[in-house]
């Protein structure tokens, strides 16, 4: 599937090919969340570039390999059959949306009795990101197989998330009311460089679990005293983060994967010998907790926690998430086997919430729950797939067994931060943010590539 071919280069253009797309790819880890999380236009169009001048640098690359790219066959198999039902119904499209009028109007398919989308455009908008983050699935699964490239991978994601983590406790601990550079009203529910409070919650719980798995990694090394100190506070400003945030679902997640890793490290630090380094960690521990209490009362914890008090009064039937959940009922069955077609949720939405007048109002872009999304777009057929390549990729990522202490600890990371966006994913809607999708998407091709690290030590 991935055939292997040598072309004599001289060494630097060699080194160019094999190594330029996976620093690459690490400086888009950085880029994503810094570019607003990629959820205006134009930072998601450059992301899309950025992913396919890596990947396409990555098959350039295999010119001057001696070896397979390290991709799991099943996944290599999954991701054409995505790509092929998205841009099939996309190039079959059955109607075409009138913005001005929101209405569909009819044309002709190439093929009349196949499935296809309610509106080209759109569809092949969302293909084309869809399409660049497999890419970087592909990309991500080769690097990760090689230990220098998954750590530097994993390096990359806890520090990249460190800085956006002070950037918004700064702004929190400051009472700013728009992120620091922007000369317009945002919202007074953003985070960081995210607007939107439940995309900072979810990347906080994306990148979380990893810094988690990087302090107990160094406080199980005795001599590692300079990066325990680091990741120990790391993962307590993620904590203060997930507590001033004003994600209610973040908040829960967060401590649910603190509760995890709590009996994570508590195994680990069983193991004999650690016992000097661990009085020093306490002390570590100490301060950070201290340091954390601080952050929080600093940082205005009053706000966040306004928004659980009013949680009882916002569960009722005039919820209009709940009213939502009523349309999207209404919205599966005529979605069929297939779906309306990749990207046409918000387009479709509004011609089944007429009943509801103006209960809910506003642009609906997503349905606050990717499961439910996810039918409707690529129908059952579609949508059995994302669950077998997301679901399968999270499976494996704690099924690896006799791995050393780092790799062990990194996928349960990544397993976890997985567990909690597929959490996170029922009420909101992470699997939709171009920054959030490129995680997950790394973090789906490190379980998909597990089963192989033990066997593939070789780096190139």
């Amino acid at each position: 599937m991935f055939p292997p071919s040598r072309l004599d280069l001289p060494e630097g253009a060699s080194t160019f090919l094999i190594d330029g797309p996976r620093w690459l790819f690490l400086a888009i880890l950085v880029y994503a969340p810094w570019a607003y999380g990629c959820t205006p236009r134009p930072a998601w169009e450059a992301l899309e570039i950025l992913l396919f001048a890596a990947s396409s640098l990555w098959f350039l690359g295999w010119t001057v390999r001696d070896d397979r790219p390290a991709i799991h066959p099943v996944s290599v198999a999954l991701a054409y059959l995505l790509l092929l039902q998205g841009w099939f119904m996309a190039a079959n499209a059955r109607f075409h949306h009138d913005m001005e009028k929101h209405a569909f109007n009819p044309v002709t398919p190439l093929l009349s009795w196949a499935p296809g989308t309610v509106d080209a455009e759109a569809s092949i908008t969302t293909m084309l990101r869809i399409t660049a983050l497999l890419m970087a699935f592909f990309v991500a699964s080769d690097m990760a197989a090689r230990p220098r490239w998954r750590q530097r991978i994993w390096w990359t994601a806890g520090l990249t998330g460190l800085s956006i983590i002070l950037l918004g406790l700064l702004q929190k601990a400051t009472d700013a009311q728009m992120i620091f550079w922007e000369y317009r009203n945002t919202t007074s529910q953003f985070f960081a460089t995210y607007y939107y409070h439940g995309n900072a919650g979810s990347y906080i719980n994306l990148v979380f679990p990893l810094v988690a798995g990087l302090a107990v990694l160094f406080i199980c090394d005795r001599n590692a005293h300079a990066r325990r100190a680091l990741w120990i506070a790391t993962a307590f400003l993620f904590m203060a983060a997930a507590a001033v945030n004003f994600s209610r679902s973040g908040q829960v997640i967060t401590f649910l994967l603190l509760i995890v890793w709590l009996f994570v490290a508590a195994n680990e630090l069983r193991t004999p010998g650690l016992l000097p380094g661990r009085a020093l960690t306490v002390a570590y521990v100490g301060i950070a907790a201290a340091a954390l209490a601080g952050l929080i009362i600093f940082s205005g914890w009053q706000r966040a926690f306004e928004k659980w008090k009013i949680l009882q009064e916002q569960v009722n039937g005039e919820n209009p998430r709940l009213l939502a959940l009523r349309a999207i009922r209404r919205m599966i069955p005529d979605a069929g086997w297939w779906g309306f077609g990749p990207g046409t949720f918000e387009l479709a939405f509004p011609h089944y919430t007429q009943s509801l007048n103006r209960a809910i109002a506003g642009i609906w872009r997503y349905a606050h729950n990717d499961y439910l999304q996810t039918i409707l777009e690529w129908g059952w057929i579609g949508a059995a797939l994302w669950a077998v390549f997301i679901f399968g990729g999270l499976a494996k990522c704690f099924a690896a067994r006799g791995l050393p202490r780092a790799d062990r600890l990194l996928l349960i990371g990544a397993g976890l931060a997985l567990t909690g966006a597929a959490v996170h994913a029922l009420i909101e809607f992470p699997f939709q943010i171009a920054s959030l999708q490129l995680y997950i998407v790394t973090y789906l091709a490190m379980g998909w590539g597990s089963g192989k690290w033990l066997i593939r030590q070789k780096e190139t």
